[in-house]
């Protein structure tokens, strides 16, 4: 009589079993994946979210803040007083969030934004920093002469201009505080801190609270934490990318701001 060989089918059951429990795991590890990167985008989203509205929000109130701005009809402050729409109050140095005058030094016109001085609540950008906010040397509200007269040195009008420059994350410049085009003031949010110029981790500790250079980046030629009036030097907006000390890539710009013209005051 022949032989017949059996089939090893048991075997070719286990290597089934085996193959479909291998399947399964690849979908819940690929669905792992794709979970958490749609989460972190949902994240992402949301902060930016919150950022936008926070410098909307500022920008608009820096705007009222304006238009109702009143000057001293005398050098000491005393007397009457006239209306001169585009004063802009200088910035807040120490954290607390009322203005801090004087600002005639340019170091001064840079600092947080001053919520109190704005009837604004505390806002803050998409990871929880308060805003910074610098202003054009011709639109600081302290130390005016006075304004009798709508066409005196002391007065706003359609020939005052902002002086601060304003760039793209590409470099280019938007806004030329040298020229007619120069921006009156900006809002800027810090988002998270990083190693500032790709080299100085930002410290945001309590000791580092009031100095720009731990929340305001620097690359691509221009610093976010100084700028000069009717200057080249001035701020760029998000995103700017670089490589470190090892040619890897990293952020070097994450600042977020809006800026606010003449035109936004005194719209034609």
């Amino acid at each position: 009589a022949k032989l017949r060989h059996r089939t090893n089918r048991p075997s070719t059951r286990q290597d089934g079993a085996a193959l479909l429990i291998l399947l399964v795991i690849v979908i819940i590890a690929t669905t792992g994946v794709l979970l958490n990167s749609l989460n972190r985008a949902s994240v992402a989203t949301e902060r930016d979210r919150i950022t936008a509205e926070a410098l909307a929000q500022a920008k608009e109130a820096l705007i009222g803040y304006a238009v109702g701005t009143r000057l001293p009809t005398s050098s000491s402050g005393s007397g009457t007083t006239t209306p001169r729409p585009g004063d802009l109050p200088c910035p807040d140095s120490d954290n607390d969030g009322d203005s801090d005058t004087p600002c005639d030094l340019q170091a001064d016109r840079i600092g947080r934004l001053p919520w109190k001085t704005l009837g604004l609540p505390d806002l803050r950008d998409g990871h929880g920093e308060r805003l910074w906010y610098a202003v054009s040397i011709n639109f600081k509200k302290d130390t005016r002469t006075t304004c009798n007269f709508t066409d005196r040195s002391g007065c706003l009008n359609s020939d005052t201009r902002g002086t601060i420059t304003v760039r793209d994350p590409s470099g280019n410049i938007i806004n030329n505080g040298t020229d007619s085009t120069g921006t009156i003031a900006v809002v800027i949010a810090p988002g998270t801190a990083l190693k500032r110029g790709g080299v100085t981790q930002q410290d945001r500790s309590v000791a580092g609270a009031s100095n720009p250079q731990n929340y305001l980046d620097i690359g691509a030629g221009e610093d976010n934490a100084e700028f000069i009036d009717s200057d080249a030097n001035g701020f760029i907006n998000s995103l700017v990318l670089g490589v470190d000390a090892e040619g890897k890539p990293i952020v070097i710009v994450n600042d977020r701001l809006i800026a606010i013209t003449y035109q936004d005051l005194m719209p034609k």
